[in-house]
């Protein structure tokens, strides 16, 4: 339901952990790969989590978790849901750059040059069927949040993760409060926690300090 991949016929039955998983499992068997590592963003992260202490669990060397926690706040959960009404379109894609990249500084603080938010937006848009810019993804989405609101109760999953665990912490993140982060290593007492106190959700893990928090995180297998 992002960017280049199909758009659900039944978005009920398609947006759920259990079809992602599916998906995953039939791609690395046609790449033929055994063991791997999930670094994973936001939802990423929670399917991450779901996979690593589920059917892939003896295939996962390491998780790295960006700003994900084991269960979703009831405020986020609002304003997800709050925003699948929301599908602006623009004009031009000067109108929507500046739209897109003043949405995520406000959310994630992100610092980047202004070629590399040039790039972020590109990738980050479509055409229309009227020509106008809108943002690159399935409206119906935020079905998942509706239907499949389960999917993100993961307390149990990542009570049982064996695998190393890197968590990149958010300091103003709206996901994932500081409590649930203190929850999350007093589970999993060998828990890596990196914080990041200025940034929001989600970390871009585009800046140096985020990139070497990933090299360590995986360098260590």
């Amino acid at each position: 339901g992002r960017g280049l991949s199909q758009w659900a016929h039944d978005p009920a039955a398609e947006y759920t952990f259990q079809r992602f998983t599916a998906v995953i499992e039939q791609l690395l068997e046609q790449l033929s790969i055994d063991r791997f590592s999930i670094v994973g963003t936001s939802m990423g992260a929670a399917l991450g989590m779901q996979l690593a202490a589920g059917p892939l669990r003896s295939r996962v060397s390491a998780l790295v978790l960006n700003d994900m926690g084991i269960e979703l706040p009831s405020v986020a959960l609002d304003a997800a849901l709050a925003d699948r009404s929301l599908h602006p379109k623009f004009e031009t894609f000067q109108e929507f750059s500046a739209y897109l990249t003043d949405v995520y500084v406000r959310l994630s603080s992100a610092e980047l040059s202004p070629e590399e938010w040039v790039e972020f937006c590109m990738v980050s848009c479509r055409r229309a069927d009227d020509g106008q810019y809108t943002i690159h993804h399935d409206p119906k989405i935020f079905t998942h949040f509706e239907v499949n609101l389960g999917d993100f109760s993961l307390t149990e999953a990542f009570r049982t993760l064996t695998c190393p665990i890197t968590l990149l912490h958010a300091g103003r993140s709206g996901i994932l409060p500081a409590t649930q982060v203190s929850q999350m290593a007093n589970m999993q007492p060998r828990l890596v926690v990196e914080k990041f106190p200025s940034k929001g959700h989600a970390l871009f893990l585009a800046e140096p300090r985020e990139i070497r928090t990933i090299q360590q995180a995986l360098s260590e297998l």
